[in-house]
């Protein structure tokens, strides 16, 4: 159970580096909810209601880095739900900005339940959540079409 005195060296805190202060000290109990507000609230950022049929690019640097990268939108579309569909139990699909790789600096990577992209030194740029409160209603446990409705 926490209390008032575990969560006093935060207070003054912006959420990411509390996220890597709790995984690196083991402090799963912030950690965890910490976490997953993030997950949630980047989400929530990376979606809005489609005002039409027409699917939505990515559009400026964004646009201009996947095409860099992948050649076109399609091909990392593609890249993106093949890996958000076999993203094994529950979990994130991310887009994110390795700083590490400056030849192909973005990666589509795969998170499970918690984990958030930032306490492996990448950026996180676009996310869909694959756990299955996401999609069980609206798309009858259908992950595929959930991804495919992403955009």
């Amino acid at each position: 159970m926490l209390n008032s005195g575990d969560l006093d060296k935060y207070k003054d805190k912006e959420i990411s580096a509390m996220i890597i202060d709790a995984y690196n000290s083991s402090f799963t109990q912030l950690y965890n909810p910490l976490a997953q507000h993030f997950n949630h609230s980047f989400f929530w950022k990376c979606i809005k209601p489609n005002e039409g049929e027409e699917e939505r690019e990515p559009t400026g640097r964004l646009h201009d880095a996947i095409v860099s990268q992948w050649g076109d939108v399609e091909t990392f579309r593609n890249e993106f739900k093949n890996k958000a569909v076999n993203n094994f139990g529950s979990g994130w699909t991310w887009l994110v900005y390795n700083p590490s790789k400056p030849k192909t600096p973005l990666e589509v990577v795969n998170t499970g339940n918690a984990d958030v992209p930032t306490i492996h030194e990448k950026i996180p740029l676009l996310t869909i959540d694959v756990w299955e409160h996401s999609y069980y209603v609206d798309y009858r446990n259908d992950r595929p079409k959930f991804v495919d409705e992403f955009w």
